[in-house]
């Protein structure tokens, strides 16, 4: 990929005429579920939402992602590209399973709330 820096003298092969239109270099689809899906070699272009002009989408919205399962997410966009920009939420539910497993309907212990810290704290700097 190319990119023009400010100051070169670049000649257009196409100029469009945009009068009148609104121009916006890609949307972000902030509630987006087909993160998993592009995982796939056959959908990694994501081109139905490319299509609809969104350039980035968020997963994970549902709070089921941990630093551990984004990390799989992420080899897999590496091995395979994908056709938009992805981002992740770091997520509660992820969080909690990871540590707590399926015991989950009581409070953290002290240890659990601290291990709990620490991988938010990942997720973040991810």
């Amino acid at each position: 990929m190319e990119l023009v820096k400010p100051g070169e003298n670049v000649k257009a092969i196409k100029i469009i005429d945009a009068t009148g239109l609104i121009i916006s270099p890609g949307f972000l689809d902030i509630h987006n579920h087909s993160d998993r899906s592009i995982t796939d070699s056959v959908n990694r272009l994501n081109e139905n939402y490319i299509k609809q002009g969104v350039t980035t989408i968020v997963g994970g919205p549902d709070g089921y992602y941990s630093p551990s399962s984004i990390l799989k997410l992420i080899n897999a966009y590496k091995k395979n590209g994908t056709g938009t920009n992805v981002a992740f939420y770091v997520g509660h539910n992820g969080i909690r399973q990871e540590v707590m497993k399926n015991d989950q309907k009581r409070p953290p212990s002290v240890e659990e709330l601290k291990a709990m810290k620490a991988l938010v704290r990942e997720g973040m700097e991810m």
